[in-house]
C-alpha cells in the first residue's frame, strides 16, 4: 500500500510539470507570434508613411493571411482599430497612437505611431483569464498623415 501512495504522489508532481511546461511553451509561441504580428504592423505604417486607408486595408489583409484573432483592451489614448465589429465592447485585434513630435500640434514636424498588441495562455481554462499586451514603435515620419 505504502509504494502505490508513493507512486500516486510522484504521477502528480511528473503532471504538475507536464502541465506547467505546456503552459510555458504555450504562452512562448503566442508571445513571439504576437510580436512578429506586432513588427509587421509597424512596417505596414512605416511604409505607407501613417495610418492611412491604404495602411488599415494592408493590416487587415494581413492579420486576415496569419489568421490572428486574439483581443484585447487597449491601453489609455490609444485608438482601437475594430471598434464596428463584434469582438465585444471595446475589444480590438489591435491599437494605434500618433505622437507629435516638434511643433505645434496640428503641424508637427514629424511623427511616430505606438502599436499595441494582444496575446494570451492559449489553453481553454485560462484563455479568458490572462491577456497581455505587446507595445512597440515605428521610426519617425515625417510628412505623415496624422
Amino acid at each position: 500500500m505504502r509504494e502505490a501512495i508513493g507512486g500516486t504522489w510522484l504521477f502528480n508532481i511528473v503532471v504538475l510539470f507536464v502541465m506547467l511546461f505546456t503552459g510555458y511553451l504555450c504562452l512562448a509561441i503566442n508571445y513571439s507570434r504576437a510580436y512578429n504580428v506586432k513588427n509587421e504592423i509597424v512596417d505596414i505604417i512605416e511604409r505607407e508613411n501613417g495610418y492611412t486607408d491604404k495602411a488599415a486595408e494592408d493590416i487587415a489583409a494581413y492579420l486576415t493571411n496569419v489568421g490572428y484573432r486574439t483581443t484585447g483592451k487597449c491601453s489609455e489614448g490609444m485608438t482601437g482599430n475594430n471598434s464596428d465589429k463584434d469582438f465585444g465592447v471595446g475589444e480590438n485585434v489591435y491599437c494605434y497612437k500618433v505622437v507629435n513630435v516638434g511643433g505645434e500640434e496640428d503641424y508637427a514636424e514629424s511623427s511616430y505611431y505606438q502599436v499595441e498588441v494582444f496575446f494570451q495562455i492559449d489553453l481553454p481554462i485560462f484563455r479568458d483569464w490572462f491577456t497581455f499586451s505587446i507595445k512597440g514603435d515605428s521610426n519617425q515620419l515625417f510628412y505623415s498623415d496624422v
